[in-house]
């Protein structure tokens, strides 16, 4: 066992050779307990332990012998205990000569023993944040390490009169300043500095949060003998910045965040030519001077953000061949001709339009302004330009020609806009070479399925959470170098899987919360879903699906799409669907054998109703005399000779040209009372007649009637 977490039980207390079985543990987790005392050997045996968390229990003490036995011990957690200033004494964590880093915050500590941390050769990060210390601690001079990478004394109550930077206290001691690169004094008491000489490797200091109140020139004399690379004053000056006040300091990274400054001298930073980055964000400036970064040619960041600059001059910015981002983002800068920089963010400003850009930015971002246009060419002369983000405007309408002629283009980011009134048009993106394109939540209701043609260096689309209904099969046909795509949040209940099978590159494709039903329509796109989400050789899977759902009407809730059981549904509606078709067949074949079989019935039926209608409707009532018919024809039922009769005789006798006079004959099939014996039918028919009409044939002969 090589990692050990006990972390957040009740453990109250350990005894002697707890671990003596884990002779090879690496990590010893024993954070978020009640332990409220150590054992002298409690350790013993853990020789290749390396990192102890005793953080946020109840130690009040930390005995020498129990930590002293971990040699190869790199790193010590004892923050959020309640340590007082008499529990860590001399030679605590002596004989650790591989201590590496100690945390020692969030505790009640008010002073450290000068010889707390002697012996210990490999230490480099020592934490005493949050505690209750008013002085800076002094160290041993012989048997301390000579570099330390970074010592926190933030938000402790050191006072002004306790802040020195002297290197010697007395002849053996040594000021913990100058064992660090980098030194954390963050929301302490003090309000100024006093001066002194540092013969030290000091690289940064933070003195934010400090309530600074006469940093003047010639206040910071201790840090001109020094190559200080970073100076953190965020909120912790009380006034302007005047003339000269970092004059002579080789800071190369100076931050003046939310220091309610209101106005800087032109000359503020002159004689400051080391100066890389400087952070004057959130401040309350409202000008900034033709002049002010003459003389800091180095320059390659500055921070405007969060200020009240209506005005700027470009001249500012003319000297400063090494500046590669400038951040003025809500402000109140309103258009005009832009300054030459490599990054140049507008964001909150009063920009209603894209125009007037230098010809050397890379990179262009542009939001929550009141944009709603973008014209054909607009970034046309920006030759060099790489990314551009639009993106939280107001934007309705993009020109087809607004990013051409800009072959340099990687990115663009247009989301969070209102483009629903103007769809995707055809070619938009054509010639560009653009790796990463966003279009999420600008209300886009349909896409042209030549939207993205010629854009073959496209490797991310986002199209997510738009009104898309619908993914025609040939939208990324052109687009073979797509490695995501998002289609999240949309109304997408149709998705052909052709649409994806040109995209052999493609790595995670997100279609989570759209409206597919689990239904059998959904069946080709589960299928190409389980064939293309594999595991490879590498552990690695081809294609990342997110979350793939679709709605089951029967339980009104959301399934994962690939856990549908799409076999088992389908397999009863298709079962259902061929009895039905089977059944309908077998009907229809009956029906059609039926009307064969009876062909001849039914065109008998026919005529004898035709022709009675007919015969009644044209002959008078008391055009025969005393007799009720003229003749009783007699012939085989059902046979062709009854057949001929209906055709023929009947329409030539009873509806005869009108030079002749009709006759009513009595026709059986027609003219016998349903119910009546045929023999009674026939006699009658005959004694009711003036003659007999036979019709004699082979079958008349036959035939028992």
């Amino acid at each position: 066992t090589r990692t050990l977490d006990l972390s957040n039980n009740l453990i109250s207390s350990i005894h002697n050779d707890s671990f003596g079985c884990f002779v090879a543990l690496e990590r010893l987790h024993l954070q978020l307990n009640n332990i409220d005392i150590l054992f002298r050997w409690v350790f013993r045996g853990l020789a290749k332990l390396k990192v102890l968390n005793l953080s946020a229990n109840s130690l009040v003490q930390v005995p020498q012998q129990s930590i002293g036995g971990l040699p190869r011990l790199e790193s010590l957690d004892l923050s959020a205990n309640p340590l007082h200033d008499f529990t860590v004494g001399d030679y605590t964590f002596s004989n650790v000569a591989g201590l590496r880093r100690i945390d020692l915050s969030h505790n009640k500590l008010a002073s450290v023993h000068s010889a707390a941390f002697s012996d210990v050769p490999s230490l480099r990060e020592i934490d005493l944040s949050n505690n209750n210390l008013q002085r800076v601690p002094f160290l041993l001079r012989s048997s301390t390490p000579r570099t330390v990478d970074r010592i926190s004394l933030a938000w402790n109550k050191i006072l002004d009169d306790t802040l020195s930077f002297d290197i010697t206290a007395t002849t053996e001691q040594v000021s913990l300043y100058n064992q660090a690169r980098y030194v954390d004094l963050a929301g302490n008491w003090f309000t100024s500095f006093r001066s002194g000489e540092i013969d030290t490797a000091l690289e940064g200091i933070n003195v934010s949060h400090c309530k600074i109140q006469d940093l003047e020139k010639g206040s910071l004399p201790l840090l001109t003998n020094i190559t200080l690379r970073t100076l953190d004053l965020i909120d912790g000056i009380q006034r302007g910045l005047n003339a000269g006040m970092f004059s002579g300091l080789k800071v190369k990274f100076l931050f003046l965040s939310k220091c309610n400054i209101r106005q800087i001298s032109s000359s503020a930073f002159n004689g400051s030519t080391h100066m890389k980055v400087i952070d004057l964000s959130w401040n309350k400036i409202s000008m900034i001077p033709g002049s002010l970064f003459r003389h800091n040619p180095m320059l390659e960041v500055i921070n405007l953000r969060g200020n009240r600059i209506s005005q700027m001059e470009p001249a500012a910015f003319a000297f400063l061949a090494h500046l590669r981002s400038l951040d003025v983002q809500n402000n109140h800068l309103p258009r005009g001709r832009l300054p030459t920089v490599g990054v140049l963010d507008m964001t909150g400003n009063s920009v209603t339009t894209c125009a007037d850009l230098s010809t050397t930015v890379r990179r262009i971002r542009i939001r929550y302004t009141t944009i709603n246009t973008v014209g054909g060419y607009t970034f046309s002369d920006v030759a060099g330009l790489r990314r551009i983000d639009l993106s939280h405007n107001k934007l309705a309408s993009v020109h087809s020609a607004a990013f051409s002629d800009v072959p340099s283009l990687r990115e663009i980011d247009l989301s969070n806009n209102n483009l629903q009134r103007v769809p995707l048009n055809a070619g938009m993106f054509s010639g560009l070479k653009v790796k990463f394109l966003f279009l999420s939540k600008c209300n886009i209701r349909q896409i042209s399925s030549s939207a993205f043609n010629g854009s073959t260096h496209m490797k991310v689309i986002d199209l997510s959470w738009n009104k898309i209904s619908m993914i025609p099969g040939s939208l990324f046909r052109h687009n073979p170098m797509l490695e995501v795509i998002n289609l999240r949040g949309n109304r997408i209940s149709q998705m052909e899987p052709a649409a994806f099978a040109f995209l052999a590159h493609l790595r995670s494709l997100d279609v989570q919360n759209n409206r597919f039903l689990c239904d059998c329509d959904i069946v080709p796109l589960q299928q190409w879903i389980i064939e293309n989400t594999y595991t490879t050789a590498r552990h690695r899977r081809r294609i990342l699906f997110e979350n793939a759902t679709c709605f089951q009407q029967s339980s009104h809730a959301y399934l994962e799409m690939l856990r549908w059981d799409a076999g088992k549904q389908c397999w009863m509606k298709s079962t259902v669907v061929t009895g039905i078709a089977f059944a309908s067949v077998l009907l229809v074949v009956c029906c059609v054998a039926f009307a064969y079989s009876s062909r001849f019935q039914a065109l008998f039926w026919y005529e004898m109703v035709k022709a009675k209608i007919s015969y009644r409707r044209k002959v008078p009532a008391d055009a025969f005399g005393g007799n009720e018919y003229n003749a009783y024809i007699s012939c085989v039922p059902d046979s062709n000779d009854e057949a001929w009769v209906v055709r023929h005789l009947l329409s030539a006798i009873e509806n005869p040209p009108y030079e002749l006079e009709p006759m009513k004959l009595c026709f059986p099939s027609r003219d016998f009372r349903p119910g009546r014996p045929k023999t009674a039918s026939a006699a009658s028919g005959i004694r009711s007649a003036e003659r007999t009409l036979v019709i004699l044939s082979a079958g008349y002969a036959r035939c028992s009637w």
